[in-house]
């Protein structure tokens, strides 16, 4: 089982989840979490300044371990500095004013400690190459995260079992980490035998907080900052509405990138950037078809769909949703393709578009709110910059490549074809039918549809 499969199922598993859960929680109690997760992840996300990367690729045992213990110790002191900071009243006031729990400064500096030391741990998992024990964390944690907050919703809780659930979730994910590596024969040296090499090897590896850190705060803002944002403007109710829009509208891209992007990585390291155009379009090819159909749906009835299938209190989340579906549906398509600029050397590149397409969408969002603007405006803003910077990442990765562009515009016409007809034929059945029925029929017919489509056109990549 490598770590592929580990997220792939845990992404699983919180989705099967995700229709109970939501009928046992408002809206309103997803904020606290969601605005939580925004600032963890962030935090957490750098909080070893990316040295658990150069873990991986140093080869020397002591080396290696001289890095583990220097990335554990940042994971620590950056994530306690970032807690205390939070815990401020002034800064909790201004960052958090949509959250009520008394006891949320010491979650989230539990939650943030937590992941740092995961994100730590990970760094020596992966130099081992023990992908079974990342795979056995990431489901672990899933399990236990839905199970509490099951429990907590069951028990009438309610955002304090949400984020109860998530740091449960993560130290169990730790606490498989750490046994994993005290038990195994391979474990980091002591620090007192390898010390003393912690200052020389953190300068030769200066390239990960140089440009990882970037990259990473890059990535998580363009994802999660806009859910703080919101909570400095408009109530929880409508932060849960679009925090879990957003949520359950990205799963796809996870399940994309996770699927191609070592693949890719692999065959263009080996046999070259210039014999992988056909791969990549054949793949992009497959994307689009196969996508469009559950596109038109999301299109189609949005608010009926997020009201059937996680209860009438999501209904206005369907709004969101369909706005949000147009950049999610494009990052899809290019979230793997950062390898190509990975295997051309020009990270620079993907930094620069990376940073642009962050500060762009947060500063949209961020304008329009603070000129007065609904909700559903500054995030459609928001969507159509994502969009926008997407469609160019493609176009520049396809340049660096030396690929023929053309194919973008014929996938894009193809696109548009295809969620139109399936987005008339389902206001054909559902003029006939009632609301439920169509959406489930609709269902159906996209699942056959993707279904013979993907077989077929997933069978040429082999």
């Amino acid at each position: 089982m490598h770590a592929g499969a580990g997220a792939v199922v845990s992404q699983a598993i919180t989705f099967l989840a995700i229709p109970v859960i939501f009928r046992l929680y408002e809206p309103a109690d997803f904020a606290p979490w969601a605005v939580g997760l925004a600032i963890v992840t962030m935090v957490g996300g750098i909080s070893t300044l990316r040295y658990e990367l150069a873990v991986v690729v140093e080869r020397d045992h002591l080396d290696a371990s001289a890095l583990f213990w220097f990335s554990l110790v940042l994971a620590l002191l950056i994530g306690a500095l970032a807690s205390s900071v939070f815990a401020f009243p002034i800064i909790h006031t201004w960052l958090f004013p949509a959250v009520s729990i008394t006891l949320f400064p010491p979650m989230i500096a539990a939650w943030l400690i937590t992941i740092s030391l995961v994100q730590a741990m990970q760094g020596w998992v992966l130099h081992q190459g023990a992908f079974l024990v990342l795979s056995v964390g990431q489901i672990s944690n899933a399990i236990v995260m839905n199970s509490v907050q099951l429990i907590g919703g069951q028990a009438g809780g309610g955002a304090d079992w949400l984020i109860l659930g998530s740091i449960l979730g993560q130290l169990t994910f730790l606490l498989v980490l750490v046994i994993a590596v005290m038990r195994s024969s391979d474990s980091p040296a002591p620090l007192f035998s390898c010390g003393e090499r912690i200052r020389k090897l953190a300068l030769r590896h200066r390239k990960f907080p140089l440009f990882s850190v970037p990259y990473t705060l890059c990535t998580i803002a363009r994802e999660r900052i806009g859910v703080v944002a919101l909570g400095m403007w408009v109530g929880p109710t409508e932060v849960g509405l679009y925090s879990q829009a957003w949520r359950i509208m990205n799963f796809p891209v996870g399940l994309t990138g996770g699927a191609i992007r070592p693949v890719l990585f692999h065959s263009a390291a080996k046999q070259g950037l210039s014999a992988q155009e056909s791969r990549v379009g054949r793949i992009l090819t497959a994307l689009v078809v196969t996508g469009s159909p559950w596109l038109a749906i999301v299109l189609f009835r949005p608010n009926e769909l997020f009201g059937l299938a996680l209860g009438d209190v999501w209904y206005e989340a369907g709004t969101y949703a369909a706005v949000i579906a147009i950049p999610v549906f494009l990052f899809a398509l290019r979230n793997w393709m950062d390898r190509i600029l990975d295997v051309a050397g020009r990270q620079d590149l993907n930094l620069m578009i990376e940073f642009v397409s962050a500060t762009t969408s947060i500063a949209g969002l961020v304008m329009m709110l603070a000129s007065g603007s609904s909700v559903l405006a500054a995030v459609s803003v928001q969507s159509f910059i994502l969009a926008i910077n997407y469609a160019f990442f493609m176009f520049v990765a396809y340049k660096v490549a030396g690929y023929h562009v053309q194919i973008l515009g014929k996938l894009a016409v193809t696109c548009l074809v295809l969620v139109a007809a399936f987005f008339m034929l389902y206001q054909v059945i559902g003029s006939r039918i009632s609301v439920p029925a169509v959406l489930v029929t609709a269902g159906s017919v996209a699942f056959i549809f993707s279904s013979i489509s993907g077989w077929f056109l997933f069978r040429r990549l082999k």
